[in-house]
């Protein structure tokens, strides 16, 4: 998973924004100048930290 996510474009440290999160669709976040969809099983593993800026 680890390997998925980076080529993605994810890396420890990346800050990300919630675009869309509805019930039992793809999570949408946006990442630097770019959209990703990442599925309910994945997102549930990643561990995130609130940013209060």
């Amino acid at each position: 998973m680890k390997r998925r996510l980076t080529k993605m474009g994810l890396f420890p440290g990346s800050i990300l924004r919630v675009i869309r999160n509805d019930c039992g669709s793809p999570l949408i976040v946006s990442s630097g100048d770019g959209w990703l969809a990442i599925g309910r099983a994945i997102a549930l593993k990643i561990m995130v930290e609130k940013n209060e800026n």
